[in-house]
């Protein structure tokens, strides 16, 4: 029976696909299926070339081909990491420098006139060319990096600081959500009212059109988390500057440099470095539940209001159904009188101010879930139990209480 009905089934017409491939010539094809597996790029790994086959191309190396494109992927991260760390070093953005003429040409200033002839685009063109100053390309200051960093030139410095941050928090078994803020955060890739060109955008805290620097290190709510690690960090682990700055700093948060020790002298108690990595991850990714805090509580005065203004709409439209007109609508309102206006601004001011408190309770909150959440999942290295003290701010090492044989775990500071 099945076979008979399979015979009865009307026959599949062929795809153009097959028929495409039936006209070609076969020696044509059996050419290509020799010369594919041949075809691919070469992938250069500093000075040495590496042979990427088409047959065999993964999606690493993909991606790798797409940042090594001249002036592509490659070139634009690295200028948004050197604004980023530039940024947060408080630099101002690089501006051309006009050089001096070169040997036997005059300043633009004084260039003589030339004499009145017959307009020629290209000749003039061609004046205006010479007369312009010559521009030097921007660069930065010359800089150092850290006490651990090796000298290098500005651009490089920058760009390292942050592409080995980067790598660094990439390594850790931790959720990739709290790892994408500083992501997106480096690439200038978030949300900010700044970014979206939205001018008429005001921060909870009164600002206009904020960009990432408020609100990830000016804001209230951001200062709230950073109160909340400076109190967290003992004055023995860090050293104030003799300058008067304070013990953290922005580049400390963004650039993720552990501030330098209280003194400098061997044994002297220093910030483990992966440790300060999860706290200023933490810290930041607070900062960000903060300001989805603070838009939360502006969109919910805005749909508030316009409540209001529509149960207006809708009392005047019932009277209107059933023949009658409101009172506000015969009557002019009255404007209010100083003593209301002041009332009204410090009810909307400490309407404000409560918002505003709730913004930072819930960002230094979500700054110590992270650490617990840190903890939990048991992200820390190996190598970390032998390495971080039993005193050190922020997390440390326990030992195991089931097995004293075992490594110490990380777990959080008592009192944190």
């Amino acid at each position: 029976m099945r076979r008979a009905a399979l015979a009865a089934r009307p026959a599949r017409p062929p795809s153009r696909r097959c028929w495409l491939r039936c006209l070609r010539d076969p020696a044509a094809l059996w050419a290509e299926a020799d010369l594919v597996p041949s075809l691919g790029w070469r992938l250069y790994q500093g000075s040495r070339a590496v042979p990427v086959l088409l047959t065999k191309l993964t999606v690493k190396q993909a991606t790798l081909l797409q940042l090594a494109m001249p002036g592509g992927v490659d070139t634009q991260r690295r200028d948004k990491h050197i604004a980023f760390a530039g940024l947060a070093l408080g630099l101002a953005p690089p501006t051309p420098r006009a050089l001096p003429p070169a040997a036997g040409q005059q300043p633009a200033a004084a260039q003589p006139a030339p004499a009145a002839a017959a307009p020629d685009p290209a000749a003039a063109a061609a004046a205006a060319a010479a007369a312009a100053p010559r521009l030097q390309q921007p660069r930065w200051p010359a800089w150092t990096g850290p006490p651990s960093t090796p000298r290098l030139p500005r651009e490089l410095a920058l760009t390292a600081s942050v592409r080995v941050a980067l790598r660094k928090l990439w390594r850790l078994r931790w959720d990739n959500a709290v790892k994408e803020v500083y992501w997106r955060l480096a690439l200038n890739g978030l949300a900010t009212a700044e970014r979206m060109s939205q001018p008429e955008a005001v921060c909870l805290c009164g600002v206009a059109c904020p960009g990432r620097a408020h609100h990830y290190w000016e804001c209230p709510i951001a200062q709230a988390v950073v109160r909340a690690m400076l109190d967290s960090l003992p004055a023995e682990w860090c050293a104030r500057p003799a300058d008067g700055a304070p013990r953290l700093r922005r580049e400390h948060v963004w650039l993720m440099f552990a501030p330098p020790p209280a003194a400098r002298r061997a044994g002297a108690r220093r910030l483990h470095s992966g440790v300060w990595r999860v706290v200023c991850l933490a810290a930041l990714a607070a900062m960000d539940t903060g300001r989805r805090a603070a838009n939360l509580a502006a969109l919910q005065a805005k749909s508030e209001a316009d409540a209001r203004t529509a149960a207006h709409a809708r009392r005047a439209e019932r009277a209107a159904a059933a023949g009658q007109r409101l009172i506000s609508s015969m009557l002019p309102a009255a404007p209010p009188t100083e003593a209301q206006q002041q009332r009204q601004a410090a009810a909307a001011e400490r309407e404000r101010a409560q918002r505003l408190q709730q913004a930072q309770q819930a960002a230094v909150a979500s700054f110590w879930a992270w650490l617990a959440d840190f903890v939990a999942c048991r992200a820390a290295l190996r190598q970390w139990s032998a390495q971080v003290p039993t005193q050190h701010p922020f997390l440390c090492t326990v030992p195991d209480d089931a097995d004293p044989r075992a490594a110490p775990r990380i777990w959080l500071q008592a009192g944190a």
